[in-house]
């Protein structure tokens, strides 16, 4: 949605000025597969480690790079 692109935009510009390299999140599937779609337009992919905060098999963490794109 447009709303949540922009929530989504704002935090990681956000992240950007504070000076972080990256950012995390945990989501849970099934229930939230329209917000992991979300995250993953916006550069969002799945984290192969995790620092979970509950240990749940449906629980996905979700990771993105804020470093610039290196040019080819």
């Amino acid at each position: 949605s447009e709303l949540g692109d922009r929530l989504v935009e704002g935090a990681l510009s956000s992240a950007r000025r504070d000076g972080l390299r990256s950012v995390w999140l945990e989501t849970a599937i099934g229930v939230m597969d329209p917000a992991i779609e979300l995250y993953r337009r916006h550069g969002f992919a799945e984290r192969t480690t995790t620092d979970a905060s509950i240990d749940h098999p449906e629980l996905l963490t979700m990771e993105r790079s804020l470093l610039p794109v290196p040019a080819a």
